[in-house]
C-alpha cells in the first residue's frame, strides 16, 4: 500500500492512525475490514487511502478490477498532490489502460511526482533521461 506522511493537526494524526490501522489489517488479510476504512478516510478526502483504493480497484487485489473508478480515485488523490496517486495516474495515461492514452499527461505526471520525491517516479525519470541521453539528436 501507499504510505501517508502524518500531518501535524489532531484530525489528520487520527486519520492517520486509522489509515495505519488499515495498512495493518490489509497486511493480516483482513482486506474487507481494510477497505471500509479505507472508503471512510476516502469520504474525508485522505489522499493516501483515496490512492490505496485507487491501487484496489487498478488490480483487483483479490477482488474484482475497476479501471474506471480507479482513474477516479488517481485523479482526485493526484489533484491533492499525492506523489503516489500521481505515479500510477501517469502509468495508466502512458500505457492507455482504463481507455485513456495521453503521453503528454503522463510525462508531466511522471515528473511532478518525482519532484515529489516518489521513489518509482524517480527511478522511471532517470530511465527517460538515459534513454533520451543515448537517442541521437533530432530523434527524441
Amino acid at each position: 500500500m501507499v504510505s501517508f506522511a502524518d500531518s501535524a493537526t489532531a484530525t489528520d494524526f487520527d486519520q492517520s492512525r486509522e489509515f495505519q490501522r488499515a495498512q495493518f489489517l490489509w497486511e493480516k488479510y483482513k482486506r474487507i475490514e481494510s477497505i471500509v476504512i479505507l472508503f471512510r478516510l476516502a469520504e474525508k478526502n485522505h489522499a493516501g487511502a483515496i490512492t490505496c483504493l485507487g491501487i484496489i480497484f487498478r488490480y483487483g487485489c483479490n477482488l474484482p478490477g475497476n479501471l474506471p473508478s480507479a482513474l477516479q480515485c488517481f485523479e482526485k488523490a493526484a489533484r491533492m498532490q499525492h506523489p503516489g496517486a500521481m505515479y500510477h495516474l501517469a502509468c495508466m495515461y502512458n500505457s492507455g489502460e482504463g481507455g485513456c492514452m495521453d503521453k503528454n499527461t503522463a510525462s508531466r505526471l511522471f515528473f511532478h511526482s518525482a519532484r515529489l520525491s516518489y521513489p518509482e517516479a524517480q527511478k522511471k525519470m532517470r530511465k527517460i533521461v538515459v534513454c533520451n541521453a543515448n537517442t541521437p539528436p533530432g530523434k527524441i
